[in-house]
């Protein structure tokens, strides 16, 4: 077992990362989860603007590692979360590697979601709505390009990152709507990734969708979506244990739809609330990458 940490800077990790490699692997992963592990998302707030989160720990099959995630959450900050993966060794717990987690959150969240998304609307290509234009929702939007292409309407309270989204899918194949509810009746599914407490649209225009994937419900007093919507959708989450504190309708572990162990009915809704087990395969994933690449710095923090 190496002795040193690998330090792994965002640049590093951006240049180590195979997407297409790294979504068969977290959608893999993500069908056989079955609430494994335990996983524990602990939550401080700090301020109005400011929550500390640790999410850990992150195990799956076949890594002989685990990782426990630590970042604070800003929405009024310039980069809204900020923080670094531990990737440690099994059995032994030696620390392997420290990873810059901000962007590679944001990416392991996205290709999953459109890992799931191109699974439960296979029979719907129409237009996608993606209701947010940040971080989180422009990362989510290139996975789905990239994966299925088709059209995307796009609505942001900031019309610049609409627009700067826009000119990323290109001009052809994407639009900036006026309004989240217009955006919403232009799609056959959408996306949603804001740091809302109220919801993004209503009842009625919800109710044309045939599939919802929601970003943003990852934490109690969110919520992108009406409560009767939910009532009326079958309702699918990462796991839903750790969505009961989020919402009061009953959800059923997305891995059964991918496995198609329970039938899907439409309107469906995932709630990617995020999981460890995710952090664990893209840390493995980019520390693998980085060790065969030779990237990275290493450092015996025993001195």
């Amino acid at each position: 077992m190496p002795t040193d940490t690998l330090l792994l800077d965002r640049s590093t990790v951006q240049a180590v990362v195979d997407t297409d490699q790294l979504t068969e692997q977290l959608g893999s992963a993500l069908v056989k989860y079955v609430g494994a592990g335990a996983p524990q998302r602990v939550r401080s707030r700090l301020s109005a603007e400011l929550t500390a989160m640790v999410l850990m720990p992150g195990l799956a099959d076949g890594v002989p590692a685990y990782t426990v995630k630590v970042h604070a959450k800003n929405p009024d900050a310039d980069e809204a979360i900020r923080g670094l993966m531990l990737l440690h060794d099994l059995p032994g717990g030696a620390l392997l590697a420290v990873i810059e987690s901000g962007w590679l959150t944001a990416q392991r969240t996205a290709l999953t979601a459109a890992f799931v998304h191109d699974r439960l609307t296979s029979h719907s290509p129409g237009s996608i709505g993606i209701i947010g234009a940040g971080a989180q929702g422009t990362a989510t939007a290139l996975a789905l390009s990239r994966r299925r292409g088709g059209h995307f309407t796009i609505y942001d309270s900031d019309q610049r990152r609409a627009l700067a989204l826009q000119q990323a899918l290109g001009a052809a194949h994407a639009d900036v709507a006026p309004s989240s509810e217009a955006a919403v009746r232009a799609s056959s599914s959408a996306v949603t990734a804001t740091w809302g407490r109220r919801p993004v649209a209503s009842t009625p225009a919800l109710q044309g969708l045939d599939h919802v994937t929601v970003l943003g419900m990852d934490e109690p007093g969110k919520q992108e979506l009406p409560p009767d919507f939910l009532n009326m959708a079958t309702v699918y989450a990462d796991d839903p244990a750790l969505v009961r504190p989020i919402i009061r309708q009953t959800s059923l572990p997305i891995s059964a739809a991918l496995r198609e162990d329970a039938p899907t009915a439409w309107p469906s809704v995932y709630i990617a609330a995020g999981l460890p087990l995710q952090d664990c395969v893209a840390a493995w994933h980019v520390y693998q990458r980085a060790c065969a690449t030779g990237r990275g710095r290493n450092v015996d923090f025993r001195g």
